[in-house]
Formats: C-alpha cells, sequence, structure tokens
C-alpha cells in the first residue's frame, strides 16, 4: 500500500525536527559553564547562612567523611544558570566526581535561591541508601518546612542530618516508617529510580491482590482464561518490555551527550 505524498512530508519533517533536537542539544548545554569543583564541603555562593552556620556545617561533613569514606556536597547557588534543573545538576555532579574514585559513593544537595528549587544528586555507590523516593522525602518533609519558615540553615542542617542516617541505615520518614533498609551494601544494589507508569498517583487507593486476580485486566481490558488470555498476557508484557527497553536507550544517549 502506498503512502500517500502529504503523509510521507509529514514524517520527514517530524524526523528532522526530532534529529536536530538531538543534535543541538548538547550544544546548548554546552554554552552553560559548569561551575569548578568545590573546596569544601558546604559552599554558600549566595550568603543564605551565616559564616557560623556554614563553617559548622562544614565541619559536620568532614567529620561525617572521614568516619565512613562517603561524601556529601552542600552546593548554594544565588539562582538556575540554565531553565532545565535535572541537566545542569546531573552535568555538575558528573564533573566534580564527589566521593570515593572506585566508589561513586557521593551525594550533592543543590539549593537555588532565586528560583526557590532543591534537588539531590546520587552516585552510584549511595544509590541504594538514598534512593529517588527518600530524597523526595527529605526534601518535602525535612528541608522545605525550615525553608518556608525562613530558617535557611536549621533546613539544611535537618537535610544533611536526614543524609547522613539514612547512609547508617537509621533515616526514618515523618510517618515513622524506615525507608532505608540494613544489611544490604549500597555497592551491590541497582539503581532505584521510579518508572512513572507503574506507579499509582498517592490518592488512589492501592489495589487489593483478590480483585487484581478477580478482573485479570492486561491494557484495561479484561480477558478470558485459557489460550486467549495467556496470549494477551503475553503481549502486554513484550509491549512493557519494548518500552522499558526504549527508555534504557533514552538513558544512555541523555548520559553519552551530557
Amino acid at each position: 500500500m502506498s503512502v500517500p505524498k502529504r503523509v510521507r512530508r509529514a514524517l520527514v519533517f517530524v524526523a528532522a525536527a526530532a534529529l536536530a533536537a538531538v543534535l543541538l542539544a548538547p550544544a546548548a548545554r554546552a554554552d552553560v559553564a559548569i561551575p569548578p569543583p568545590p573546596a569544601h564541603y558546604f559552599n554558600d555562593a549566595a550568603d543564605l547562612v551565616s559564616a557560623g552556620d556554614a563553617s559548622r556545617i562544614d565541619a559536620k561533613l568532614r567529620e561525617f567523611d572521614e568516619q565512613t569514606s562517603n561524601q556529601i556536597v552542600v552546593a548554594i547557588f544565588p539562582e538556575l544558570p540554565e531553565p532545565s534543573l535535572e541537566d545542569f545538576t546531573v552535568r555538575t555532579a558528573q564533573a566534580w566526581r564527589v566521593g570515593r574514585k572506585k566508589l561513586d559513593n557521593g551525594a550533592v544537595l543543590f539549593v537555588f535561591v532565586k528560583d526557590r528549587q532543591t534537588r539531590i544528586e546520587v552516585g552510584y555507590g549511595l544509590e541504594g541508601a538514598l534512593p529517588d523516593a527518600l530524597c523526595k522525602d527529605i526534601l518535602q518533609d525535612r528541608l522545605a518546612p525550615e525553608f518556608r519558615a525562613g530558617r535557611y540553615a536549621a533546613g539544611i542542617d535537618a537535610a544533611v542530618d536526614a543524609m547522613i542516617q539514612a547512609t547508617r541505615g537509621e533515616y526514618r520518614a515523618a510517618g515513622g516508617r524506615e525507608t532505608a533498609s540494613k544489611g544490604i551494601p549500597s555497592g551491590m544494589r541497582h539503581r532505584a529510580r521510579p518508572v512513572p507508569f507503574l506507579r499509582l498517583p498517592d490518592f488512589l487507593p492501592a489495589p487489593r491482590l483478590a480483585d487484581v486476580r478477580r478482573r485479570r485486566l492486561v491494557d484495561g481490558r479484561r480477558i478470558r482464561r485459557g489460550r486467549l488470555g495467556r496470549r494477551r498476557r503475553r503481549r502486554g508484557l513484550l509491549r512493557r518490555r519494548r518500552l522499558l527497553r526504549r527508555r534504557r536507550l533514552v538513558r544512555q544517549l541523555v548520559r553519552r551527550t551530557g
């Protein structure tokens, strides 16, 4: 079956636009200079806290490094130098290489005062102890309330203490549940990145196992038991695997271009 000329032109235009976006993205990011590696554990370029609080937090982080060999760095900027928060923090953390060279056991707490944005970047060696969900909990429940009250030093102190506790397996979330598991070395864990399409929104109740077995849904359709049901389940699994494989390739491409 021949494809109409108008459709072919539209497809060529979309492919060219996508290729141009992929090729020009690294050049656009390269225009923003990466800050040089910091000389201290606590770095306040925005003068957000007093000199006494800065030296106290820096001494705490230095002592933590000497005791555990894990490194935590705090970097406070007046504003975000580029529109994308994640691109800047990822490239900066990769350039700074916080942590031991072979262990990659470092973490960086970024604070951008004018933009009111914060982010934690974690090396591979600490991702088992500081997964994304726990970092989000630290920023929302420990740092943000103090910042909203104008207590910036207390907010950074709370976030740093929570990160230290998490690396030791002692951190507990606001509800009292323990979020950092014990007994498994962090270097042996896989990258704990959340998968958005597999997560339910927080306001939806989790389905009961009996309901799932009763409905036996695949991709929103009711299926029958037997060969037809197995075939549809297999198609759903293959579709999810292809999607995961594409996302993995996109992440690898972003890392290489970054």
